[in-house]
């Protein structure tokens, strides 16, 4: 992740850096996140992650890796 400064306001550039192959296994994937520090302090966006009506509880594991969440869809 790029960080930029104008005007005293940070501009966090999420999209900066190679992108990791779609076809890596998920062991491939594991393998280069331990050999590579780029990858490991990359940040993944989650997409179209919504509950329009209600989300009862929310919470993250402790290893920042899943997202538990109740509430009705």
């Amino acid at each position: 992740m790029q960080v930029s400064t104008a005007n005293d306001v940070k501009i966090y550039n999420l999209s900066y850096g190679k992108s990791i192959p779609e076809w890596l296994t998920s062991k491939q994937r594991r393998e280069l996140t331990k050999k590579n520090l780029d990858v490991r302090r990359r940040i993944q966006l989650i997409q179209n992650f919504e509950m329009p009506d209600v989300a009862n509880c929310m919470s993250i594991s402790k290893d920042g890796r899943h997202v538990f969440c109740c509430g009705l869809l």
